[in-house]
Formats: C-alpha cells, sequence, structure tokens
C-alpha cells in the first residue's frame, strides 16, 4: 500500500477580493480587456504578486481576486489601484455602490495542478477568460 502524499500548498498566503457590479451599459469584454490592463500595466511587475482573476456568478455579479504572498502585501498591492493609471479604466467600469473589499490570510491549502498567475482554481464563480 502507498503512503498518502499530501498535497502541495498554493502558492499564496494573502487574499483580496472584491465583490462588485458592473455599471449599466459595460460589457464583460470591456471588463476583461481593463483586467488584462491592470496586470500587465500594474500586477505583474509588483514583488509578491502571485495571481489575479475575475469571477462571475450566477446572479450578474463579479469578483476580482488577488493572490500575494500575504495578506498585507495584498493589502498594499490593494491600494495601489487607486492613483496607478492602469487601473483607472477597470475602476470606471464598476458601480460604485456595489464594491465591497475584504482580506485574508491563508490558514491552510493544497493544488492537486500547478498554480500559474493566469490561472485560478474552481469556486462558486466561473473564471472569466
Amino acid at each position: 500500500m502507498n503512503p498518502v502524499q499530501p498535497l502541495p500548498p498554493l502558492p499564496f498566503a494573502g487574499v483580496e477580493w472584491s465583490r462588485f457590479r458592473l455599471r449599466h451599459g459595460v460589457t464583460e469584454a470591456q471588463l476583461m480587456s481593463a483586467a488584462q490592463r491592470v496586470v500587465d500595466g500594474l500586477l505583474r511587475h509588483q514583488p509578491g504578486f502571485q495571481g489575479h482573476a475575475v469571477l462571475r456568478d450566477s446572479e450578474g455579479g463579479y469578483i476580482d481576486l488577488l493572490l500575494a504572498d500575504s495578506e498585507a502585501r495584498a493589502q498594499a498591492l490593494c491600494g495601489m489601484w487607486v492613483s496607478h493609471p492602469a487601473c483607472a479604466d477597470y475602476l470606471a467600469l464598476l458601480e460604485p455602490d456595489s464594491v465591497q473589499l475584504g482580506f485574508h490570510s491563508s490558514l491552510c491549502s493544497a493544488s492537486a495542478l500547478p498554480l500559474r498567475a493566469e490561472l485560478i482554481l474552481g469556486g462558486a464563480g466561473e473564471v472569466l477568460a
């Protein structure tokens, strides 16, 4: 009998999430294009950045998910969004009264698959590509 091997941990320890709705008339194509500009113009160049995803729920809401090497780094990265030019278009698409923001630290995690910055494993929402 083979002993059970533990799964490797996911390569992040901090998460920033924001739940939101889009402004009237904004398309998912616009959202995804703006999200890519955030990743390319800001996030991928920052130390501690581990991944980013936009998820859609079945009721027309969205979650923006940022993964970092610590909760403190996730908070710092999130704090850059307001003043960074690469984020302006993305933030302008969101319905301001709908935005909810939260930060979390990982207590435990496991992955059966290698995780890349472009891949977020399942959950309640659908990963937009």
